[in-house]
């Protein structure tokens, strides 16, 4: 699997998602990026992707849109991606077996990989970012109800340019309300 593949010039969405379909299907990209993208074709994609009539349930990938900037963001995950994140589960693990991490953090933190949040302030109404491994704290007395942005998310990957890093991080945490650190 290679790295990044960038299209910067604006296309159609079946040409969208016919570039995403291929990479998914045959791992051959870890993450493509699409700039200037109307916001009704990146609908029409997304809809396509996660129709049940092409099967793609069964890879595993994660759109990205951030509707401000007008970019979409499709990875899909190597083994080498997702190893952070299962370190970071392994270790709270080994936390909570030795007694580091008390029980009581488990109940008033839901830790989950690859959630997908589309819940963000203006600017960034309608975007749409799965972290690969996000912190939501859950709300006391009961801790039955999860806050509704990541206290910490963990994105990790191939590198990208420092522009494309802070336009992550920007959306997260102003889309947020200052809520999420990335």
């Amino acid at each position: 699997m290679s790295g990044v593949k960038e299209f910067r010039r604006l296309m159609k969405p079946d040409a969208i998602f016919n570039k995403v379909k291929e990479a998914i299907k045959t791992r051959s990209q870890e993450m493509l990026v699409f700039y200037d993208v109307d916001p009704r074709h990146f609908e029409q994609v997304e809809q396509g992707l996660r129709h049940r009539t092409n099967y793609l349930e069964q890879y595993s990938f994660r759109v990205h849109w951030n509707s401000f900037e007008k970019i979409l963001k499709v990875i899909i995950p190597s083994t080498l991606h997702e190893s952070p994140a299962g370190w970071i589960l392994e270790m709270i693990q080994k936390g909570l077996v030795t007694g580091a991490i008390p029980v009581v953090w488990v109940e008033s933190m839901e830790i989950t990989p690859s959630p997908q949040f589309d819940n963000f302030l203006a600017p960034y109404t309608r975007s749409k970012k799965e972290g690969d491994l996000t912190f939501v704290p859950r709300v006391a007395p009961d801790y039955i109800f999860s806050g509704p942005y990541p206290s910490v998310v963990l994105e990790s990957g191939w590198s990208e340019p420092a522009i494309q890093l802070q336009r992550d991080a920007t959306l997260w945490l102003k889309g947020s309300g200052g809520r999420a650190v990335v």
